[in-house]
């Protein structure tokens, strides 16, 4: 009895081995890699930044790779389109746009709704309408910026096409630089560039919130593929950026440091870009904000049909 006691004994402990050693390949296997690009190490990612170093992403059993596409929004969103990335973080504005000319993208949530961007300019400009004349950073025609810029100078009385020159500049540095050099009068810029601009000593000329009544600055989008392959994966990646919303919410502190390490920005400039971006950071889309870049766009001869935003939600 003892020998057979003892050999049930080893049979028990050799099957509890091998259920702990099968199982572990099978969560391994559960485990969806997911590809996400973005456009600019900017604190408009932030509830990336977070679910990434919070393991939210892991907590839905998701392995998420962060790539920086230097190239711009427009660029991520036709590596998007390729197949080469899951999910793009990128401006509302350009990703309708490529929407309209027929790629099957879909925004699944939202990260910054009111627009992040300021007007920034020189000290000696006193007013927007003292831009007649000068020129702009406010980046490519159909992109988030130019979008702020053309807003911004409409409601001074001036006109976005004829009275100033908008040139394509990338980038919050590239932009500051170009300001610092006095190459353009004023520039459009996000935080934390628009906070490290202003201690630099330049100039507040412009807040687009005070001027749009509905906006979508950006979100996340995948291709329509992805949805109709992979629901449970889109599900789970929105759900992990939600929650990264919701901790950035409670947690301001850790919230700052981790931005911090991402942007390499000055815990002062992160903690005011913490104040300006609460308020307007959800996970949710604001339908009213998509119909009207939407507009936009069309009146801008960007787009050729208004409506059809719609099936882009």
């Amino acid at each position: 009895m003892k020998i057979v006691t003892c050999c049930l004994r080893r049979c028990f402990l050799l099957i509890a081995a091998l259920g702990i050693a099968l199982a572990a390949p099978s969560n391994s296997r559960a485990a969806d890699r997911v590809r996400v690009g973005v456009p600019s190490r900017s604190a408009l990612w932030w509830p990336l930044y977070v679910a990434q170093e919070r393991k939210l992403y892991q907590a839905e059993g998701l392995i998420v790779e962060t790539i920086l596409v230097q190239a711009g929004a427009a660029r991520a969103v036709q590596i998007l389109t390729a197949g080469d990335l899951d999910f793009v973080a990128a401006g509302t504005i350009s990703a309708l746009t490529a929407y309209a000319k027929g790629s099957k993208i879909a925004m699944v949530a939202g990260l910054i709704e009111k627009s992040p961007f300021q007007m920034i300019g020189l000290p000696e400009i006193q007013s927007v309408k003292d831009l007649k004349g000068k020129a702009i950073a406010s980046g490519a025609l159909g992109g988030p910026p130019h979008y702020v810029a053309s807003v911004i100078l409409s409601s001074a009385g001036l006109n976005p096409k004829r009275d100033v020159q908008q040139y394509n500049i990338a980038g919050g540095n590239n932009r500051i630089l170009a300001l610092v050099q006095k190459q353009v009068q004023a520039a459009i810029l996000p935080p934390p560039f628009s906070f490290r601009a202003l201690e630099m000593g330049l100039k507040l000329l412009a807040n687009p919130r005070e001027i749009l009544t509905d906006d979508q600055n950006d979100g996340i989008t995948t291709t329509k593929e992805r949805i109709e392959k992979y629901p449970e994966r889109v599900r789970k990646f929105v759900r992990a950026i939600a929650a990264g919303v919701k901790f950035i919410a409670a947690n301001r502190e850790e919230s700052v440091r981790i931005l911090e390490k991402y942007t390499q920005d000055p815990k002062p400039v992160l903690e005011k870009s913490y104040d300006y971006l609460l308020p307007t950071m959800t996970e949710r889309v604001n339908e009213k904000g998509v119909e009207a870049l939407a507009k936009y766009l069309h009146d801008a001869g960007a787009i050729n049909d208004s409506s059809l935003w719609k099936g882009f939600l």
